[in-house]
């Protein structure tokens, strides 16, 4: 038999001895995870124990800026989210972890009326809510004009800010405290209004200069009708109705509405129609002001004898079984 030579009698003694150092370091890893899972878990411990600590709960609710939203509706809001613990373990009524974000958006949900939220925790004890509440400047009552539901007072309008933003439902109006707005097709089948936008902000600023124009020539207007085919209907008086029909200012919504109020104006001092404005207001149909330098106009009558005109009578408005008067004015 040959003899083993010295290389390999010195293997045959380090083997044993390898395998018990590999078995040690397994031994020593395994104890240093658990001693740093032990760790671990007393961290987490102390840190729940901490975080329930009245040192640092939130005890008082302070709201500012709300006139509209009663304070206790929103504080029982922000209790809910303050109430119970992240993950079993961390209070979220917390000074220093309380969940700022989800109260954020819950507030904006909860109440579409605000337009911003700001939220603080100035010492370890007071959360601090700052809110900013939507200033209604228009109602928007729905896709189309609808005669007979305000008459019923059955129409359901919308409070709007100067953004478009449809943020609350509005009690009934038979005035014209805000001005009035239809159609712009808001909503789809089963959608509710709150929260969408009705025009862009240029859109209404060019409504709301149109309405201004208008008063500065003598005519409050208290309803626009948008139409789809890009018409505008503008109701001139909130309580004049003739045969179910109010009179209106019919234009067209991409015309230079400025040039529109010069030309109304302009015919406003152009007889006959002048005077019918002032001693027939009351039997005014509608004004028509989409065509080029003309205004056509129509009023109901008594008498079937159309009134005088400086240009003929248009025969597009006339027709009607009951006797009317239909005129143009050509406005230089």
């Amino acid at each position: 038999m040959k003899p083993q030579s010295s290389r390999g009698r010195r293997e045959m003694i380090i083997a044993p001895r390898v395998k018990q150092l590999k078995k040690q370091k397994r031994s020593r890893t395994k104890l240093k995870v658990a001693l740093f899972f032990i760790l671990f878990l007393i961290v987490v411990v102390l840190l729940s124990y901490a975080s329930k600590s009245s040192y640092f709960r939130i005890e008082t609710i302070s709201v500012s800026g709300n006139s509209i939203t009663d304070t206790k509706d929103i504080t029982n809001v922000v209790d809910q989210d303050l109430s119970g613990n992240y993950v079993y373990l961390f209070a979220k009524n917390n000074a220093l972890i309380f969940p700022k974000k989800k109260i954020t958006e819950t507030l904006y949900t909860a109440f579409p009326r605000f337009s911003n939220v700001v939220i603080d925790a100035p010492d370890m004890h007071t959360l601090t809510i700052s809110v900013t509440e939507r200033e209604a400047l228009y109602l928007w009552c729905g896709d189309a004009f609808d005669e007979a539901k305000i008459q019923n007072a059955t129409e359901q309008c919308y409070y709007s800010d100067s953004e478009g933003y449809l943020y609350s439902k509005a009690p009934f109006f038979s005035g014209s405290i805000f001005l009035k707005l239809y159609g712009s097709g808001v909503l789809s089948a089963g959608d509710t209004p709150i929260g969408k936008y009705i025009l862009t902000k240029e859109q209404l600023e060019n409504l709301a200069f149109l309405k201004d124009s208008l008063k500065s020539i003598g005519i409050d207007s208290y309803a626009f009708n948008l139409k789809d085919a890009g018409e505008y209907e503008i109701f001139i008086s909130p309580t004049t109705i003739v045969d179910g029909v109010r009179p209106k200012i019919i234009v067209n919504s991409k015309d230079d509405f400025k040039n529109i109020v010069e030309n109304l104006g302009a015919a406003l001092t152009t007889e006959p129609f002048a005077t019918d404005f002032k001693q027939k207001f009351n039997s005014l149909e509608y004004i028509d002001l989409r065509f080029t330098n003309k205004v056509y106009y129509k009023f109901k009558t008594a008498t079937d004898a159309p009134a005088s005109s400086p240009v003929p009578t248009d025969s597009s408005v006339s027709g009607n079984s009951t006797p009317t008067s239909s005129s143009t004015t050509t406005v230089q």
